[in-house]
């Protein structure tokens, strides 16, 4: 399926959902009519009976239109959960028709994993504005793009990378399973507070429970309501005077309001909680009842069950918290003071949090990385032409065929083929100023970057062994620190010299090298950096205008070059890698065409 088939593919479900929600709209203005009309014709009825002193009749409508009621509340907040999912099912696919031509700007970007002494982020375009991080990051748990922010931060070993495959391999024609996660996922985002992780809301429901460790609130969770049935019952059949009652809510209060604060302070935090926990149950239902054949999916889904289902455990807290949430209303302060309803829900969180506390951040972890996974997988989908590539055992290898920039769609890519191999080997780039160094230079580097994170990567082939990569592509001068922009170059060389190390090769992408300095200078240090480099457990690349540089006779260089034709002044480029020096240039020629030179 090519990109157009692609494009007609997401398209002709967005007209499906639209076509879903349209119809779940009619049925919910449906249902609240029927809400409406009923409570209507309920209240005239009971009102009837009432003023005809059919108290029997009437109390005996409202036992049963009260449950009729609660059904019809329910039926209508499902319908309204389901337009809401389909709204976010519409918004996803036309979010992967702006992924197909790369308008990805107005998606979320990841700019806060963003390290700007990151080994090569900054340079390669991993995070911020028209990044990777936005072309593959679909879902909305806080988790899941931690974890996808983390995959791309740092290379996956052989092992990892090659099941990272299986699964996105498995999970790239579910669709339908896929997008549905990533929708529940947007449902429980709250754009007025900052995203959380989960361990903090577990730590504030440990913080706001402690103050039931004491044993005298064992005895009170039991012995209050019952005294409150007590007198209840005398009064009204032993004829004791209901005043009685208030010693009892007087009672009552006295031990509410040391659990005032605490059940603020939980209403408060874990009302987004609430959401959250919510789409991760629906997520985790949905993982428990798929039958998988990836060992990594199967095992994230092993990791979701403490002897019960994780889904089941994680209803049981919503329910609690949805409970903690609605308790603002004059029915539940009623029987509250009589039966202790706080302290009953505030133990039965205390109690599931003791019970599940140690588990439940591995199955959001687990939810996590299938999430991510997913992303991948979708990732995996919309780009049918690229390939997964082959991880080598043997050191210091990247091969690749027809292989392109990610980032840069449709018919402006051009592909290009390359092959460095061997520990000390060094490819020098030459060339014209806009011939495409720069680009080659993140081409290969953001593909490595795709290929150990387990994705695939946009190249007909590829292959590489495992390699830290570093790169100096970006540096600038920084007048608060007081830091120049050859200062700031040659700090970076030094942090990937101390990278380097017998361990893990480095593969290194060094452009316009040490263009801060004059030339004499810059020559010099380059020519000592190439010696130094070549004999060192790395291999990498180095662009430069310094064509001297392609002169030295290094053992293990190797020439490469980006050429320009220059007719009439007219420039043009094919962008293609050449064996060989540069032998065009073409500085003066662009000089001359923006009138920099007078002709």
């Amino acid at each position: 399926m090519q990109q157009a088939n692609k494009e007609v593919f997401f398209q002709s479900r967005i007209e499906r959902f639209q076509k879903e929600q349209n119809e779940k709209k009619q049925t919910s203005i449906l249902v609240g009519w029927v809400r409406i009309l009923s409570f209507l014709v309920f209240a005239a009825v009971v009102y009837a009976l009432f003023s005809s002193r059919e108290t029997a009749w009437a109390i005996g409508v409202i036992i049963t239109y009260v449950p009729i009621f609660g059904i019809l509340v329910n039926v209508h907040s499902r319908i309204k959960a389901e337009i809401q999912q389909l709204s976010f099912l519409v918004e996803i696919n036309q979010n992967e028709i702006l992924r197909l031509h790369r308008n990805i700007k107005s998606l979320h970007n990841g700019a806060e994993y963003l390290d700007t002494h990151h080994p090569y982020a900054p340079d390669l375009d991993i995070f911020g504005s028209h990044s990777l991080y936005q072309l593959i990051s679909r879902n909305r748990f806080l988790g899941s793009q931690q974890t996808l922010a983390q995959w791309m931060a740092a290379p996956a070993d052989i092992d990892t990378i090659t099941q990272r495959q299986a699964a996105i391999k498995e999970l790239r024609e579910a669709t339908d399973w896929t997008q549905t996660h990533t929708a529940h996922s947007h449902a429980q985002i709250n754009q007025k507070n900052k995203a959380r992780p989960v361990s903090s809301y577990l730590q504030d429901i440990a913080t706001d429970t402690q103050v039931l460790n004491g044993s005298i609130w064992k005895i009170a969770q039991y012995a209050l309501p019952i005294l409150s049935i007590a007198f209840l019952v005398l009064i009204n059949f032993m004829d004791w005077d209901s005043r009685w009652l208030f010693l009892v809510l007087g009672v009552n209060f006295l031990f509410l309001r040391l659990l005032f604060i605490p059940l603020l302070n939980l209403t408060k935090s874990l009302g987004d909680f609430s959401k959250i926990i919510g789409a991760y149950e629906e997520v985790i239902r949905s993982i428990e009842s798929q039958t998988f054949t990836a060992p990594l999916l199967q095992s994230l889904k092993a990791k979701m069950s403490d002897g019960q289902k994780a889904s089941t455990q994680i209803k049981q807290l919503k329910g609690s918290l949805q409970f903690l949430t609605n308790r603002g209303n004059l029915f539940y302060q009623s029987l509250n003071g009589l039966f202790m309803l706080d302290l009953f829900v505030l133990r039965r969180i205390q109690t599931w949090h003791q019970r599940h506390c140690n588990h439940v951040e591995h199955w959001f972890d687990s939810v996590d990385q299938i999430a991510a996974l997913s992303d991948l997988a979708a990732f995996s989908f919309a780009e049918e032409n690229y390939c997964f590539p082959t991880p080598k055992q043997q050191t210091c290898h990247v091969q690749a065929q027809s292989m392109l920039h990610p980032l840069i769609g449709g018919y402006e890519a051009i592909t290009n083929d390359f092959t460095l191999s061997g520990r000390g080997e060094l490819a020098l780039i030459t060339g014209s100023n806009m011939s495409g160094k720069s680009t080659f230079l993140r081409t290969i580097g953001i593909n490595l970057v795709l290929a150990q994170m387990g994705a695939p990567v946009a190249a007909k082939s590829f292959s590489f062994s495992p390699l830290k990569i570093f790169t100096s592509m970006r540096t600038q001068d920084n007048l608060e620190e007081s830091v120049s922009s050859f200062y700031a170059e040659i700090s970076r060389i030094k942090q990937m010299l101390e990278q380097i190390d017998e361990d893990i090769p480095t593969f290194y992408l060094l452009d316009e090298i040490l263009k801060g300095t004059n030339t004499k200078d810059r020559h010099a240090g380059a020519t000592a950096l190439i010696e130094q480099l070549t004999t060192s457990n790395s291999l990498g690349l180095i662009s430069t205008h310094d064509v001297e540089l392609a002169e030295l006779a290094i053992d293990r260089m190797t020439n490469y070059s980006f050429n320009s034709q220059l007719s009439e002044d007219e420039i043009s480029f094919d962008y293609k890698l050449t064996d060989g020096p540069c032998r065009s240039f073409n500085a003066s020629a662009l000089m001359r065409k923006m009138g920099i030179i007078k002709k």
